[in-house]
C-alpha cells in the first residue's frame, strides 16, 4: 500500500473533523477571545491540533504498514498533542 492511500483518507478525516470540533469548542467555551495584543476580531476555536491528531491516528487504520514506518514521528506528535491538552 502506498503512502498516498494512507494519507488521503487521513486528510479527509481531518478536514471533516474541523467543523465538528469547532462546534464543540464554541459550545464548551474552548475558544481564544479577542483583546489585548491579539489580532483576531472574533472568538477562535482552539481545536485545530486535536483535528490533526485525529487524522494522524486514523492513518493507522488505513495503512498500519505506513504507520509503522513513521511511528517515532507520530508518537512524538501524539505526545506533544497530549501535553497541549
Amino acid at each position: 500500500m502506498s503512502v498516498s492511500q494512507a494519507v488521503l483518507p487521513s486528510f479527509f478525516i481531518t478536514l471533516a473533523s474541523f467543523p465538528i470540533l469547532n462546534l464543540i469548542a464554541k459550545k464548551w467555551g474552548i475558544v481564544d477571545k479577542p483583546g489585548g495584543r491579539k489580532i483576531h476580531d472574533k472568538e477562535t476555536p482552539l481545536t485545530g491540533g486535536i483535528a490533526i491528531g485525529i487524522g494522524l491516528i486514523s492513518m493507522y487504520f488505513f495503512s498500519p504498514f505506513v504507520f509503522y514506518q513513521y511511528w517515532p514521528l507520530l508518537s512524538a506528535g501524539a505526545l506533544l498533542m497530549l501535553i497541549g491538552l
